[in-house]
């Protein structure tokens, strides 16, 4: 896992979206998006908005909660090997 010291709120979404290139898809670019909406804003604000860090709080939780579990992938992982060794 890396972190970023010193780091504004977008390249905090840069190196998420990095560290979670294997599992992103565009099926997430909205709250991606929004993400990099709400951290554009905090990263300008002279003032820190509770609103702001809040949503921006709660958007990366609920695109974490889309990340598939690990039995998720190894099942994937195993239909997809399985599929191919039958030729489809």
């Amino acid at each position: 896992m890396s972190v970023a010291i010193n780091s504004n709120y977008e390249s905090s979404i840069d190196l998420y979206v990095s560290v979670n290139s294997d599992w992103l898809s565009d099926t997430h670019t909205p709250y991606v998006t929004q993400l990099y909406k709400i951290a554009q804003t905090l990263d300008t604000s002279t003032r820190m908005s509770v609103g702001l860090t809040t949503e921006f709080r709660m958007t990366l939780t609920a695109l974490n909660n889309l990340k598939p579990s690990q039995e998720e992938t190894e099942k994937k992982s195993s239909d997809d090997e399985f599929l191919a060794a039958m030729g489809l």
